[in-house]
């Protein structure tokens, strides 16, 4: 199992990259052929306000370069602590480190999240409809504070723990 879940993750960290980049590289292409995107919106939403839908288009589209680093980050953190597990000691106080950068990781991927929102409202309003299909969630700010729990739960384990065997 744990090969499996090494596997995965190291494919997210190529996909993330990949995905990312080429996001990234479509944000790039908007500014050098802002033409042909405006053309795509009107024909597309007839009587859009194209200057806010671009606006809007590229706000979401640089989103993705922070999104990326913290996933980026956020899958190392993990792969360290997959390594700590094959070793066979994984309740160690750099696991509960990890664990408490990952929830930070996650908590910037919500904000993130919350800008993302904001760049799908002014698309909407710019083409006078629903297009950008974000609602907000509650899941992922569950997981933000289920994981600094753990954390500290994890840090604690760690230090029992410790004490426990320099009393036998």
């Amino acid at each position: 199992m744990l090969s499996i879940a090494r596997w995965v993750l190291r494919a997210l960290l190529v996909l993330n990259i990949l995905v990312g980049l080429l996001l990234l590289g479509l944000l790039g292409w908007s500014f050098v052929e802002e033409q042909r995107f405006a053309a795509a919106a009107v024909a597309q939403f007839p009587g859009v306000n194209v200057e806010r839908l671009l606006t809007g288009t590229r706000f979401i589209l640089a989103i993705v370069a922070p999104v990326m680093i913290l996933a980026h980050l956020l899958f190392r953190a993990l792969l360290q602590m997959l390594d700590t597990v094959e070793a066979g000691d994984p309740f160690v106080p750099a696991n509960a480190d990890r664990l408490r950068l990952v929830a930070w990781y996650l908590l910037g991927i919500q904000l993130c999240d919350v800008a993302f929102g904001v760049a799908g409202a002014i698309m909407d309003a710019a083409a006078g409809e629903r297009i950008s299909g974000w609602s907000p969630g509650l899941t992922g700010w569950i997981a933000v504070l289920l994981v600094f729990v753990l954390a500290r739960v994890f840090r604690e384990g760690s230090r029992l723990r410790d004490d426990a065997e320099l009393t036998i």
